[in-house]
């Protein structure tokens, strides 16, 4: 055992309490990293009151319910029930509130496909193939992706289905 003659407390200690003590540590940082993952990759599918927040509040979420919210779009969901009174269904409101979220946190929303395997993007491209005709922000969206200099897979994907909607909706709306 060595003395702590320079106020360094850990001098004093032994070699097996240095490694207890980096142990706690190491088990505590791990703990909390795993727990931190976990909760990024769980998902609550069809969840209508993530829809209900991201409708009411949708310029003031935080990463977490816009996470949320496009992972609980899902194929199978029954989001048939009139939402509120305002005419429309759970469904044709998430599908307006998420081209809304893509416009206003593109990058957000690519990274959290990317990363959350939870998150049926397959769905969410059929959602965006149906998305031209709407007073929605497709343009802008497209626009934005057009101007990247680089585009990853997920960038691509999203705008290549929405060009097809315009183009699809231009075909179908000829004069």
């Amino acid at each position: 055992q060595v003395s702590c003659k320079n106020g360094d407390s850990s001098f004093g200690q032994s070699t097996t309490n240095k490694k207890t003590t980096m142990t706690k540590y190491l088990f505590a940082f791990l703990t909390l990293f795993l727990t931190t993952c976990v909760y990024a990759q769980t998902c609550k599918k069809c969840d209508k009151e993530i829809i209900k927040t991201v409708t009411e509040k949708y310029s003031k979420l935080t990463s977490a319910q816009v996470e949320q919210f496009l992972c609980s779009l899902d194929k199978k969901c029954d989001l048939t029930e009139k939402y509120k009174k305002s005419g429309g269904t759970y469904g044709e409101i998430a599908f307006e509130m998420f081209i809304v979220q893509l416009d206003l946190r593109l990058t957000d929303c690519v990274g959290f496909i990317t990363k959350n395997k939870n998150i049926d993007f397959n769905y969410l491209l059929s959602l965006l193939e149906k998305s031209a005709g709407h007073d929605l922000p497709t343009i802008s969206i497209i626009e934005k992706l057009e101007k990247k200099k680089s585009r990853t897979v997920v960038e691509q994907k999203i705008l290549d289905a929405m060009k097809q909607s315009e183009t699809n909706w231009k075909k179908a709306h000829k004069k």
